[in-house]
């Protein structure tokens, strides 16, 4: 009976000790799994809400290194897959937010030096205004000029809100006519007749930020574009990610049920043991009583009434 409890026993703690480390093993490894891939989708839910800005986070070397620890980690070989599939897209994801941001900063750029020409054009032309005034010559190619330069500067503006309603949204429409209106812009200012060779240099320096912030432009609206695809691609290996890390949590659950009834199997059969060998010191008990009896009572006895018959 000994054995057997000690048996018992030790199958007990055997059985334990295997569920406690394995499964707080694992439990501690898909804790902290989910840690690194929960601050891996708010870096990427913070890069989707401020890429569209000239500023913001640009930690890029520290976002990859993230991905490279995760995969050096012993993981799930899905998981590991589906890490290793999310990583080129994360660095595509950031160097088309950097090609955004620097087509941003260019446009802010560009903006501010295009109207800054057109200040500087607005003053030569009321300089000239003055001076034909005075002498007395006829001021209806300036007054066009002061419309034109009105008309540069109304666009532009359009231009840019058009732009800036495209960053934000990605609306199509915006892009397309963004794009119309620089194009128009620049059309425009190739039939502006200067009045002096001042404003002639002037309308070349307006010409080429023109062509320059349509260039600007297009690779804005291709590098979102990308961006969006990019960013897309991402939230659906995350969400992978996110599917298979809550399949090995419940595996994890089920394991532990598994080892859970593996132990109370354990101790019922210990107990069918206890019980069986219970049983069977009963029966020799008895059989050993029996024999003793008639071992050590039955047998005298006997002689003892054959005596007394003899004796009769």
């Amino acid at each position: 009976v000994g054995a057997i409890v000690v048996f018992g026993r030790g199958r007990v703690e055997e059985l334990t000790r295997a569920m406690a480390r394995d499964e707080l093993s694992r439990v501690v490894a898909n804790a902290a799994l989910e840690r690194s891939l929960a601050g891996l989708n708010a870096r990427i839910t913070l890069l989707a809400r401020t890429c569209r800005n000239e500023s913001g986070d640009t930690d890029w070397p520290d976002f990859l290194a993230a991905f490279e620890e995760i995969a050096r980690r012993d993981v799930d070989r899905s998981v590991a897959a589906e890490i290793a599939r999310l990583a080129p897209t994360a660095s595509a994801l950031m160097e088309t937010c950097q090609r955004i941001r620097g087509a941003l900063i260019r446009l802010r750029g560009l903006d501010d030096q295009f109207f800054a020409d057109l200040a500087t054009l607005d003053t030569l032309t009321a300089r000239a205004i003055i001076e034909y005034t005075l002498a007395r010559r006829d001021l209806s190619h300036l007054d066009q000029i002061m419309l034109l330069i009105s008309g540069f500067r109304e666009t532009a503006l359009l231009a840019g809100k058009r732009i800036a309603s495209h960053v934000g949204s990605g609306g199509e429409p915006d892009r397309r006519e963004a794009l119309e209106m620089l194009e128009d812009l620049e059309i425009r200012i190739q039939t502006f007749v200067a009045a002096s060779p001042e404003m002639a240099t002037i309308r070349s320096r307006l010409l080429a930020v023109a062509r320059l912030m349509r260039v600007q432009a297009e690779d804005l609206s291709l590098a979102l574009a990308r961006f969006d695809t990019a960013l897309s691609s991402a939230i659906a290996g995350r969400d992978r990610i996110t599917l298979l890390t809550e399949r090995l949590d419940a595996m994890a659950a089920n394991r532990a049920r598994v080892l859970d009834a593996d132990l109370r199997a354990a101790i019922d059969e210990a107990m069918l043991g206890l019980a069986v060998a219970a049983a069977t010191i009963v029966l020799l008990s008895l059989l050993l009583t029996g024999w003793i009896m008639r071992s050590a009572v039955q047998r005298p006895l006997a002689e003892t009434l054959r005596q007394v018959e003899a004796i009769r």
